[in-house]
């Protein structure tokens, strides 16, 4: 099993989202106070996005070796390339078009991984490199590509995991989130799977009882959702392994990490997530 992963990641109200490594508390405007649900939770209703977030690395680039944060001129150099890469997708012509013009808003964080504090990928352990190699490569790599077995989970459109279905990929970063009193819903539009969790304390179901998504139990904590996923599928099976990598081929390949190196995980993972508003438009998840 490889080191845990420690992702932050914004998601804005439609159009924009990005990513921050700073806590969410420190970015909550002072003078705004988060809107409340009839029964007195916090309100993260909405549809959102983190399409932005593509602009920024899975991993650190060496060129910002122990910042989380781009500088004053660097931040400013990038907005000048966000804005020129806007108006070349706005321009342009044919299948083209509009592509890029989802980088609508600017963000200071030099990777999408904070922890590690050094924003790389913990190196895999032998047994982790093992079961990579086992792994199907899909539309990713060479094949042989004789059945569905050969394809990950992804490629058939089955499921992302946990952690990949809110981290960006070239298209369908839209998520909504809708509340009743005890239960937060997720729905995600890649492969339009949606996680139902409860806040009432009761326990994970057996060992035995294992799921696509994992099975995910929440609480409050202040202005704060945390969600923790147990019963996560993993195993030997070349299937299942590419499963348990959670982070989509597709996901990773575009951030800086070769299309199979994604972050396999076993039965005894546990992913904890903490959702916190910062603003009217954006929810900061760690």
């Amino acid at each position: 099993m490889a080191a845990r992963l420690f992702c932050a990641a914004w998601l804005l109200a439609q159009p924009a989202a990005a990513q921050v490594p700073i806590p969410a508390e420190r970015l909550t405007p002072k003078d705004w106070t988060p809107p409340r649900t009839p029964w007195g939770d916090p309100d993260l209703q909405g549809t959102w996005t983190t399409d932005s977030a593509q602009a920024i690395p899975m991993q650190r680039p060496d060129q910002f070796a122990g910042r989380a944060e781009l500088t004053d001129e660097e931040f400013k150099a990038k907005e000048e390339r966000d804005i020129a890469t806007r108006k070349r997708a706005l321009n342009a012509a044919g299948s083209f078009a509009g592509d890029g013009a989802w980088l609508d808003k600017t963000f200071r964080q030099t990777s999408l991984v904070v922890e590690p504090a050094d924003g790389k990928l913990p190196p895999l352990t032998p047994e982790a490199e093992r079961r990579r190699a086992l792994a199907p490569r899909g539309t990713y790599g060479n094949g042989p590509l004789d059945g569905p077995e050969d394809f990950t989970l992804y490629d058939r459109c089955i499921s992302l995991g946990v952690v990949g279905s809110l981290t960006p990929k070239i298209y369908g970063n839209g998520h909504r989130i809708i509340q009743t009193q005890g239960y937060v819903a997720i729905m995600n539009e890649m492969i339009h799977e949606t996680r139902v969790i409860p806040l009432d304390n009761r326990p994970h179901p057996g060992k035995s009882i294992r799921m696509y998504m994992g099975d995910s139990r929440g609480h409050w904590e202040g202005n704060t959702l945390v969600i923790e996923t147990t019963n996560l599928i993993a195993g030997d099976s070349a299937t299942a392994d590419s499963f348990a990598r959670n982070g989509s081929p597709l996901n990773m390949a575009t951030m800086g990490v070769p299309p199979w190196n994604t972050i396999p995980t076993s039965t005894k993972a546990k992913v904890v997530e903490r959702l916190t508003p910062t603003g009217p438009d954006s929810i900061v998840t760690r």
